[in-house]
């Protein structure tokens, strides 16, 4: 399974992205939603992890842009704002939390959306 970490916070970045690799998936990171795109658009995706408040390209955008474009990919929005939560909802994030996140919600999110999918 394939994920795409996206946060301009670069400790969050990287806590996200060695969480998940040590739980076995396959991991590429982006600093901004600018750079989410143009990974999305060459790479195949299953599940996109996006902060809500980036430079050049919010969260919400990004996650309107997955759901035109890529439906399928689960979306998993994170924000410190409960205002950013609920525009990452109203464009299209599947699950939300809040910043500070617990990291095993996150990896249970993605484990009960794809139960059948994992070993």
């Amino acid at each position: 399974m394939k994920l795409l970490v996206v946060d301009d916070d670069p400790d969050v970045v990287n806590i996200l992205s060695c969480t998940m690799k040590e739980s076995g998936y396959e991991v590429d990171e982006a600093n901004d939603g600018v750079e989410a795109v143009e990974l999305i658009q060459n790479n195949s995706y299953d599940v996109a992890i996006i902060d809500s408040i980036m430079p050049k390209m919010k969260g919400a955008e990004v996650c309107k842009f997955i759901k035109t474009h890529y439906p399928n990919m689960y979306i998993i929005g994170i924000s410190g704002y409960p205002d950013s939560l609920n525009k990452l909802k109203n464009e299209g994030a599947d699950i939300c939390f809040t910043k500070p996140f617990n990291i095993d919600q996150i990896k249970r999110a993605i484990k009960n959306q794809f139960r059948s999918s994992l070993p």
